[in-house]
């Protein structure tokens, strides 16, 4: 406890305080004290800090404090000396407990450690630890109020103060030792919380870490090392002290993290980590500690290469654990992007064929995109045919998962599946997008009801009924549609109509009339009006030259012509489509056709058209 001692004014109003103070009048000695502070530029910090303990109850709380801060600011009115060290540090720490405000107490800490490390000054070895130990605690407060500049300034003062001390004793007492440490990890901390000190940071960090290498926080601080360099912009200084890291401390908390970063920000084939990268990957570590943005960098990094009990986790924690698809959708892409393709297929079909349990909805999604954009529609139909049309199931996959499952119904030529996948999705997951009621209806128009089919249609046809620009292209597609519904129904007449529709209208593409006077021409065949038929085949390749249905109508044309008997005319067309669609599918059948007309040639007897022994209709499967 302080006791009362000399103050070192001379003045009366000393001893008038003095006396207000000894007769109990608390508040005239209070007064009278502020007073005197105003006026003298004398040191009464003793007078203060006596009159604050005799005030506490007697005056409220922030007069109190009051006096303590003035106990302290009175402090600074005097020269620093040996002989009163111990005092001086008593009435800042008797202050700095006291008062409330970081603001006010930092720069009262700040003093005394400033003050005890001046030379021939210092105070009892006690006391000078419990300051440190005050002021680590200020300094603590700092940091967690998101005060940094505060916090770094205390800090570089307990270690200026620390480094004389245990310099000055041989050995250091293992207090100072201890309280130094803290000092100079929180020194780094707070440097580092300082976004514009980046790399002053990183080296006061180092500076903990080769002074305390085995200290509890030295992987922490390189951990926060590694993010200050990274900010810094020192690539090389940055993989370095991640290799580092990994070699020392490879089981911390924090390694997954920073591998993770590491893997998003660089190529570790092309760096020096890549060795040490790999080790750590491989080593027997906690996958279910990873972020997910790491195992989707192993699988892309080190992929089959990895033992396939950890492939195999990495997999499912990709495939069940990202809501958003993300990860799945970057594994894919990267390995098709490096030429993969393999391991991008197997991971797709674990995904979408079930060997992996439970995938979220998005990461089956991005399987089915993938293996959509990449045409594995083999892939996707296979896993179709596996799924039970249940309503109880479809929160398993996201509607788009199923529009690419009936897709890859249609792609693979399973259309009766297809028509009722199309359903599925309009009449149950509630799509009621034009293309998935274009779809639904194409299909029903080839496989389901006609009445159906009808249906179908009709509802497509509502749906456009308010659309804009694209509103005459999206009808033609419906016309194409209903053409090919009439067809069915056997009104060629009507189908006809249809056709020549598209053919004329304004806007159409080439694509769509060339199919459309393609179809055109079918019916006349299917009528076995095979003159009419050559005359809207000829006009194909005039609407979209070499497209798609040029060489169907080729084909078709020759065999129109056989049905007449004019092989020649027939021959011609062959050949035309063997010279100019040498690749497309159709050659095949051309060169089938014209073997059998070489063949008819060579047996045919003398006089007789080779063409009268093929008398029958060749027929025509429509082609969408």
């Amino acid at each position: 406890m302080l006791s009362p001692l000399q103050s070192q004014s001379d003045e009366p109003a000393s001893q008038e305080i003095r006396n207000d103070q000894n007769s109990g009048d608390i508040q005239s000695a209070y007064e009278s004290l502020v007073r005197l502070h105003e006026t003298t530029r004398q040191d009464n910090s003793v007078d203060f800090v006596v009159l604050a303990r005799k005030a506490e109850g007697q005056l409220d709380a922030e007069q109190v404090r009051s006096l303590y801060r003035m106990a302290a600011q009175s402090l600074t009115r005097s020269e620093p000396s040996a002989d009163h060290a111990d005092r001086r540090l008593l009435i800042r720490m008797a202050a700095a407990t006291r008062l409330e405000a970081p603001e006010q107490v930092t720069p009262i800490l700040t003093d005394a450690l400033a003050e005890l490390s001046q030379p021939g000054i210092q105070a009892s070895t006690a006391r000078e630890t419990s300051l440190v130990q005050i002021s680590l605690r200020s300094a603590w407060s700092h940091l967690t109020r998101s005060e940094p500049a505060a916090a770094e300034r205390l800090y570089v003062a307990i270690l200026e103060l620390l480094g004389r001390r245990i310099s000055a004793e041989d050995p250091p007492a293992a207090t100072w030792d201890s309280q130094r440490a803290l000092a100079m990890l929180g020194r780094g901390w707070a440097t580092a919380m300082q976004a514009d000190k980046a790399d002053q940071a990183a080296q006061r960090l180092q500076e903990f870490i080769d002074a305390y290498p085995t200290h509890a926080d030295a992987a922490r601080a390189q951990a926060m090392r590694i993010r200050c360099l990274k900010s810094a912009g020192n690539e090389a200084a940055w993989k370095e002290s991640i290799a580092e890291f990994l070699q020392r401390w490879p089981n911390d908390p924090t390694a997954p993290e920073i591998v993770a970063e590491l893997l998003a920000e660089s190529d570790p084939e092309r760096s020096e980590l890549q060795q040490v990268v790999i080790r750590w990957l491989d080593r027997d570590g906690d996958l279910d500690r990873w972020p997910l943005e790491l195992v989707g960098h192993a699988l892309i990094l080190r992929g089959d290469s990895l033992p396939a009990e950890r492939y195999a986790a990495l997999q499912r924690r990709a495939a069940t654990e990202s809501s958003d698809g993300r990860i799945i959708a970057m594994v894919l892409n990267a390995f098709s992007d490096s030429g993969r393709d393999a391991a991008s297929e197997r991971i797709a079909a674990a995904v979408i064929g079930g060997s992996i349990e439970q995938p979220t909805p998005m990461s089956m999604e991005a399987a089915c995109r993938w293996a959509a954009r990449t045409q594995r529609w083999t892939l996707l139909a296979l896993a179709a045919e596996t799924v039970n049309l249940l309503p109880g199931e479809a929160d398993a996959r996201t509607i788009h998962v199923d529009r690419l499952l009936a897709e890859a119904l249609l792609q693979t030529g399973r259309g009766d599946l297809a028509c009722t996948w199309w359903a599925w999705v309009v009449d149950v997951r509630g799509a009621t997008d034009f293309a998935s009621l274009l779809r639904c209806a194409e299909t029903a128009v080839a496989d389901a009801p006609i009445d159906e089919a009808t249906r179908r249609l009709d509802r497509v046809r509502r749906c456009i009924q308010d659309s804009d620009g694209r509103l005459q292209a999206k009808t033609h597609l419906i016309d194409l549609l209903d053409a090919d519904l009439a067809i069915r129904r056997l009104d060629f007449d009507r189908a006809r109509t249809l056709f020549d529709a598209v053919v004329r209208a304004p806007g159409t593409t080439a694509a769509l009339r060339g199919r459309a006077q393609w179809m055109i021409g079918e019916t006349y065949f299917l009528q076995h009006r095979f003159a009419d038929a050559i005359d809207a085949y000829r006009r194909v390749d005039g609407l979209d030259p070499g497209g798609e249905f040029a060489p169907a109508s080729l084909v078709q044309a020759g065999k129109a012509f056989e049905q007449l008997g004019r092989t020649r005319d027939a021959g011609v067309c062959y050949g035309t489509l063997m010279e100019r669609f040498a690749d497309s599918s159709y050659a095949t059948e051309a060169r089938h056709r014209m073997a059998v007309l070489s063949g008819r040639a060579e047996t045919a007897p003398a006089g007789q058209d080779s063409s009268s022994r093929d008398s029958q209709p060749a027929g025509s499967r429509l082609r969408r």
